[in-house]
């Protein structure tokens, strides 16, 4: 039998077969005892333990499997380090296109403040691209745009490159 004393990782807590709370420890068999006599109590009745070798990324994993069995015990979803809520970002881009595609159905043209040549050119002021946490590699992207497949490339340092100009940015800057 493992010691699990001193042991770090992932614990699950079960009513039955059913997934109840998902938690995790530097201690596991300090937490799972807490449990016996903590908010739930009496709404468990047995456990699974999960090790890790290392507990750099417990959290990582506890908030993974809270983000997807969403168990009824947990009061919060887990976060991940350095992720981002795109929620935001996703519908708007979503009514863009649906304003989009009834601009076209109606058959009126949509009157465009910036153009990308004018809009995304790199700021010499900005100093890191902002896809550059996110890049270790080049990859390309690519846009259907009025019947057409816009291409770019995005570099290793996060720098987008489309038709010969350089963007810091996927961003449209409306200020110039």
């Amino acid at each position: 039998m493992i010691n699990s004393t001193s042991k770090h990782g992932v614990y699950a807590l079960y009513k039955g077969d059913r997934l109840y709370y998902v938690g995790l420890a530097t201690n596991l068999r300090r937490r799972i005892k807490q449990h016996l006599n903590d908010r739930h109590a009496g709404k468990w009745n047995r456990f699974s333990l999960y090790l890790v070798r290392k507990a750099n990324h417990i959290k990582e994993l506890e908030s993974l499997i809270l983000r997807i069995a969403n168990p009824k015990g947990n009061a919060a979803i887990g976060r991940l380090k350095g992720a981002e809520d795109l929620k935001t970002a996703l519908e708007q881009n979503i009514k863009a296109e649906q304003n989009s595609q009834l601009q076209k159905l109606l058959g009126r043209k949509r009157k465009v403040k910036n153009t990308p040549k004018t809009a995304l050119r790199i700021n010499p002021g900005n100093k890191t691209p902002s896809l550059a946490k996110y890049v270790n590699k080049s990859f390309e992207i690519r846009m259907a745009h009025k019947n057409t497949t816009i291409k770019a490339k995005v570099k290793p340092n996060g720098i987008i490159v489309w038709n010969n100009i350089l963007f810091s940015s996927t961003s449209i800057d409306k200020t110039k």
